[in-house]
């Protein structure tokens, strides 16, 4: 942390198989990338702002709610969604 503190974390291995279920397995290489950026003290070039992560996550949402619904999702000058 900022102020020199420090926190630990044990996570247990997942299951044989689980590592690949959802995402791929994508979400493992993340929490990697994560783990490294703290220990090197800050973003390596991998990670995204908190407002990139935000949209990127809202795109996903109104992508999904698309397919669900079957319709055109969109996203009005505020940025807010709206079904078409």
């Amino acid at each position: 942390f900022r102020d020199g503190n420090t926190s630990e974390a044990s996570v247990p291995a997942a299951p044989d198989g689980a590592a690949a279920d959802g995402h791929a397995g994508g979400d493992e290489g993340l929490m990697r990338a994560f783990a490294a950026s703290l220990r090197a003290g800050g973003p390596d070039g991998h990670l995204v702002s908190a407002r990139e992560s935000l949209e990127s996550h809202r795109l996903t949402f109104a992508a999904e709610r698309a397919r669900l619904t079957g319709s055109v999702v969109e996203f009005d000058s505020e940025r807010n969604v709206t079904q078409a």
